[in-house]
């Protein structure tokens, strides 16, 4: 969806693209840099609910000020590269605390399914995620409301059992 996008909106070549994604992948080692630190600090489950908040930022932000664009909006370059800056620092904190709470959560007995069904899940996700964005490709309203929507309903999940998501002490006598 990403590529398809900035040409479309930025009228980018692949060698632009190519930049932006370099780009992404320091941004991505920075923000994991930030959340080594910030795991020491917030337990999991504040660090997946930073997560969901700053996506939240980002896909608002998408759709407050790209959605309705095209390549002569002013300001174009920067609404795309800021909308995309906010989503891609949240993505390690909904993926890291994900993943262990999972295992921290889930009896033993049971460990491998749960896993299994998260991963695919996520796999599942990843081939019909492109699928349908380039179905919708030039209904940005649709392209990201929906995801909006999906992220509001995982927010209000998460909100609703956060209480559940602490993981249990285990006093060693």
């Amino acid at each position: 969806m990403v590529v398809p996008m900035l040409e479309d909106l930025l009228g980018w070549s692949e060698f632009e693209t190519s930049l932006f994604f370099c780009g992404a992948g320091v941004e991505l080692l920075i923000t994991f840099a930030i959340l080594v630190l910030l795991s020491k600090k917030l337990t999991d489950r504040w660090l997946l609910l930073l997560g969901l908040l700053v996506e939240l930022v980002g896909y608002i932000w998408f759709m407050a000020m790209v959605a309705g664009a095209n390549r002569d909006t002013p300001w174009i370059h920067a609404r795309v590269l800021i909308g995309a800056a906010v989503s891609i620092f949240g993505l390690p904190f909904l993926f890291v605390p994900n993943g262990s709470l999972f295992s921290k959560l889930l009896p033993k007995h049971v460990q491998g399914f749960g896993q299994g069904l998260r991963r695919s899940t996520g796999s599942l996700a990843a081939v019909l995620g492109p699928l349908w964005a380039g179905a919708s490709l030039h209904l940005y309203y649709l392209l990201l409301g929906v995801p909006l929507g999906i992220l509001v309903g995982i927010m209000v999940l998460t909100i609703d059992t956060f209480s559940r998501l602490k993981v249990p002490t285990s006093s060693k006598s």
